[in-house]
């Protein structure tokens, strides 16, 4: 219900960033309701629901997403992003970055692929097999793949720097292509490692931010989008099937819309079943393992943090949304106080008077990302935390020199 009155409040913003977001919760909200009444429900979950957690997570997201809503993207007449040649050096060498990436992983792009096409059991095994390689992984042990690292880091900006070069007076079309190219790394990887959530993110992470730049690009480039989109979304949406269906068949548990639901609109359902009353917290391991590793608390894979806190009433190998990661990791008041200061942050970078600087809309990525972490917190793990910190270097950066060519070199008004 609060999800809803909130969407009737913002009507007049339809179909931008924030209002985008708003309606994903209200749709997660609907699926939780299903469960709820679902008979399989207490497979997986307790009855014992209480009002109190569903306000707590609803006025949590809310205020992070605050910045976005107090944006008044409808006002924004005006983008100011970098020169010319800032953003065509930047932009390929993010996309280079990332296509190499891509090049190690063909061998199991492949085999992924041969798979899907077969619908073959070996699905929820390669499924495992990824699973276990990255619960044992753990950061600062051996020696470290500079390139590697960069490559991630370019990879989770990727969606950022291809609009933003989309909505360009001059184009160039093999950067444009390169940086397109880029943006397929993620969805391929969640098709070699049978991996729904790679596969969700990288489709969900580049629709939201299209809301946001949309009334910015050219009304022909922008049909051209859309078609270009259907035909690879439809293919994402096969292989998510795919996938889902073999883990419906191999677990034998549920029934393919509740097994779609309970991975899509579960999270609010174990936010409310544990995450205020945990027994506990995991000092940050989740949400700033970098930090920790800063301050000389020692490094932990994921299952190593699931054995250190077996205690506590829920795990990570359950999703409670970003919002629950950050409650588990600090407790419910730590939280509140955290979020409280990035919304006041947030908000006051991204105040504007129509228009928003290329230094803002990184803030804009970034804030949008936190937010539609809804079964996970997104910025999670080493590599999460540098993203993070990426994104908040180049608004600084872009932000020190949004008086000269560098950080202004051209205004893109808007087109609707």
């Amino acid at each position: 219900m609060f999800w809803f009155l909130t969407l009737w409040k913002m009507r007049k913003s339809k179909f931008n960033l924030a209002y985008f977001i708003i309606f994903l919760y209200a749709i997660i909200a609907l699926g939780t309701l299903y469960l709820y009444h679902s008979d399989y429900y207490t497979l997986y979950y307790n009855r014992n629901l209480n009002l109190f957690s569903f306000i707590y997570l609803f006025l949590m997201i809310i205020l992070t997403t605050s910045p976005l809503i107090n944006m008044k993207e409808k006002r924004i007449s005006t983008l100011v992003i970098p020169s010319s040649k800032s953003i065509d050096i930047l932009t390929s060498v993010v996309a280079i970055l990332v296509i190499v990436s891509m090049i190690g992983l063909l061998p199991d792009i492949i085999v992924g692929f041969k798979l899907m096409l077969i619908e073959s059991e070996d699905i929820q095994f390669l499924y495992h097999y990824s699973t276990v390689v990255r619960k044992s992984n753990r950061a600062f042990e051996g020696s470290i793949n500079i390139i590697n690292v960069l490559s991630n880091i370019a990879n989770g900006i990727s969606p950022l720097l291809f609009y933003t070069y989309l909505i360009k007076t001059q184009k160039k079309k093999w950067i444009l292509l390169l940086i397109s190219i880029s943006l397929l790394r993620s969805p391929l990887q969640g098709i070699a490692t049978a991996s729904r959530a790679l596969l969700v993110l990288s489709l969900l992470q580049i629709v939201v931010f299209f809301f946001f730049f949309k009334p910015f690009i050219d009304a022909n480039l922008k049909k051209r989008i859309k078609r270009i989109s259907i035909i690879l979304f439809s293919g994402i949406f096969i292989i998510l099937a795919t996938i889902t269906m073999v883990r419906v068949a191999y677990t034998g548990k549920t029934d393919l819309l509740f097994n779609v639901l309970r991975y899509f609109s579960g999270a609010p359902i174990v936010f409310n079943n544990y995450c205020l009353n945990a027994n506990g917290t995991r000092q940050g391991y989740l949400t700033a393992p970098l930090f920790n590793h800063l301050i000389g608390m020692p490094s932990l894979s994921e299952e190593e943090i699931r054995y250190k806190y077996s205690y506590m009433s829920v795990d990570n190998s359950r999703f409670s949304t970003y919002v629950g990661d950050f409650v588990l990791d600090y407790g419910p008041v730590v939280t509140v106080v955290l979020f409280i200061l990035f919304a006041i942050i947030c908000n006051f970078i991204l105040k504007n008077r129509g228009r928003l600087y290329f230094y803002q809309i990184c803030i804009v990525f970034l804030v949008s990302k936190f937010c539609t972490g809804y079964f996970q917190y997104l910025y999670t793990s080493v590599l999460g935390n540098l993203i993070f910190l990426t994104l908040i270097f180049m608004s600084l950066f872009f932000y020190i020199n949004k008086g000269n060519r560098i950080g202004s070199g051209e205004i893109i008004t808007r087109k609707e």
